[in-house]
C-alpha cells in the first residue's frame, strides 16, 4: 500500500512522468519473480516525478539501480 500511495502522489505531482496504475504497483510487488524486475521502472518513475525540478535524472537512476541491486 505504501508504494501505491507513493505512485499516486507522484502522479499528482507530475502526471507525465508516471506510467501504469497504482493497482499495478501493488500487484507487481506480490507476484513472485516479476517483483524482482518489473518494479524498477515504476520506482524510477516515482523517483523522477517526486524529485526537484531541474535535478540531474542520471543521479536518481544510479541511486535506484544501486538500491535495486542490493
Amino acid at each position: 500500500m505504501w508504494f501505491a500511495r507513493c505512485r499516486r502522489n507522484a502522479g499528482l505531482l507530475s502526471p507525465d512522468a508516471v506510467r501504469g496504475s497504482a493497482g499495478w504497483a501493488v500487484v507487481a510487488w506480490l507476484i513472485p519473480v516479476i517483483n524482482l524486475w518489473a518494479l524498477r521502472g515504476p520506482v524510477l518513475d516515482v523517483q523522477r516525478a517526486s524529485g526537484p525540478a531541474g535535478a540531474d535524472p542520471g543521479r536518481g537512476n544510479v541511486l535506484v539501480n544501486v538500491w535495486w541491486a542490493v
